[in-house]
């Protein structure tokens, strides 16, 4: 087959390397409080229904391989030129912190795009079911709720005397670590009873 393409090949071989593929190689890495792992983003998987989740602050690494021409990532409105690391390897880094969709574009044309839904960390609350009172053996006893959507690392009450304000000359207060359910749940309801 094609007996006059193999003869040009034979009189005229190709001497140079064959053009390499562009690669695209994205990841993005939550901030570590998250405790959610870095992900890989899939070419192949771009065109899902559902966006990706991202949590806000997260550091994006892209890199393109393969190109003599710098590519482009747009990340909502915002658009960033890769740096050149290398004969036609390209590399960029940024954090994401809003955006609906993030694209590589290389030489006018789309390498890459995924929906994007950044999630904002929301801070934490904190509540007393009721308020503090003294037990019968004058103990004083904490009910208290509290949630993060991260996880909680730990919560504190602090006990002062009424009228002493924070700050200033203020004299300081006890801090009562409360008791959590597990490591780094997203929710707690708990009671603590301190001899003050």
């Amino acid at each position: 087959k094609d007996p006059v393409g193999r003869i040009e090949r034979a009189v005229l071989p190709q001497l140079g390397d064959p053009a390499k593929p562009i690669t695209l190689d994205v990841w993005v890495t939550p901030p570590a409080y998250t405790r959610v792992a870095p992900m890989f983003l899939d070419r192949n998987a771009q065109q899902a229904a559902q966006p990706l989740r991202i949590p806000a602050g997260s550091a994006l690494l892209a890199q393109v391989a393969g190109s003599t021409v710098p590519p482009t990532l747009k990340l909502g409105d915002e658009v960033t030129a890769f740096d050149e690391i290398g004969p036609g390897d390209h590399r960029v880094e940024t954090a994401i912190e809003k955006g609906s969709r993030l694209t590589v574009e290389h030489d006018g044309s789309v390498l890459a795009s995924w929906p994007l839904e950044v999630v904002a960390d929301l801070p934490p609350t904190v509540a007393f079911q009721r308020p503090p009172a003294a037990t019968r053996r004058k103990t004083t006893r904490i009910d208290y709720t509290a949630s993060d959507d991260y996880g909680l690392a730990k919560v504190t009450a602090e006990v002062r005397r009424v009228g002493d304000k924070r700050g200033g000359n203020a004299k300081p207060g006890i801090v009562l670590n409360l008791p959590l359910p597990g490591v780094a749940p997203t929710k707690a309801k708990g009671r603590a009873v301190r001899n003050l």
